[in-house]
């Protein structure tokens, strides 16, 4: 649909798609596409149905082509994104804006001309924008690489068996150790990262690795809880640190009380797991449950304790350090 012309446009037509060479967009205005569903009209410029959002409007998506409803404040975002046309209030799609070559759904071949996606992301170069995978991750594909974070016991396999290790037992033992890795201590293994510097998928693939090899290694280091918990509560301790903010820190940036209390015990409560015993883990969450009730009573009164969560936990269990 191209709003306030009270026409609506086809689908693409000339074999260029997404993917390939040939047509680009091409397709004209014309009337509404087959397939469109009965009981939509033109009514102030954008089809509406009858007991819908009166904010947003149903346009057609090229990348899918498909309908889809998109809020009118988007508007502007939405053309520059799928069509490469300004992001500028009261943006039109014009037949200048379907048909410019060498940019958005254009002539030369799918996205951005030329084949394929063109070698941009949203107008942006796809260079600028992305990293390759590095080091050690390196030996994944771009394409699998959120697949191996999502079964880090691949990581597990393959670091035991570059190191000559070939025992059923110790890679499901590492597998799993891969897993936990993954699901609760990357918070801790990145925490004093700024947040401009956020690592990339070829960093997170590394880390784990590189625990995975220390762990592996006669003499190597394993986790010390103590040291866990006084690299969660520093960082706790200055959720409004804009002047550097880290990733840890910025898990409590703009919480209420009771917003940070529930993030700490997340955090507490996979440290603990790292104690050890079972039973030093759970002497450490009881403390915290005790301390989280004391917190939030304190907190939530007419003259409210101030500090932070993590400043309280931290003088209490490390009086004296900063």
């Amino acid at each position: 649909w191209i709003p306030d012309t009270g026409a609506s446009q086809t689908t693409p037509a000339g074999g260029g798609g997404s993917g390939g060479g040939g047509g680009g967009f091409g397709g004209g205005v014309t009337g509404l596409p087959a397939g469109v569903p009965a009981g939509y009209s033109g009514i102030s410029g954008y089809p509406t149905q009858e007991g819908y959002l009166d904010d947003a409007a149903m346009v057609w998506d090229p990348t899918t082509n498909s309908w889809t409803y998109v809020f009118m404040e988007d508007y502007p975002l939405f053309l520059d994104a799928v069509y490469g046309a300004p992001a500028v209030d009261d943006a039109v799609l014009t037949d200048d804006v379907l048909n410019a070559g060498g940019g958005g759904y254009s002539g030369g071949g799918g996205y951005g001309g030329g084949g394929g996606y063109g070698g941009t992301i949203g107008g942006i170069p796809i260079g600028d924008v992305t990293s390759a995978l590095e080091g050690w991750a390196a030996r994944y594909l771009p394409g699998t690489a959120a697949e191996v974070l999502g079964n880090p016991s691949i990581i597990g396999a393959d670091t035991l068996a570059d190191m000559g290790i070939d025992s059923e037992q110790l890679q499901a033992l590492f597998g799993d150790q891969a897993g936990y890795i993954a699901n609760q201590l990357l918070p801790f293994l990145f925490a004093d990262t700024p947040l401009g510097q956020t690592p990339s998928i070829s960093s997170v693939i590394n880390k784990i690795h590189e625990v995975l090899q220390n762990q592996a290694t006669p003499g190597g280091q394993t986790f010390d809880i103590a040291k866990l918990l006084q690299l969660l509560f520093g960082q706790a301790a200055k959720p409004g640190d804009t002047s550097n903010p880290t990733l840890m820190s910025g898990m409590f940036a703009g919480l209420t009380p009771s917003e940070q209390a529930s993030a700490m015990k997340s955090l507490i409560s996979s440290a603990s797991n790292w104690a050890a015993t079972p039973f030093f883990g759970q002497a450490i969450r009881n403390w915290y449950d005790a301390m989280q009730t004391d917190y939030l009573r304190n907190a939530l009164k007419v003259n409210p304790d101030e500090r932070s969560l993590g400043s309280i936990l931290g003088s209490t269990v490390f009086p004296g350090v900063s």
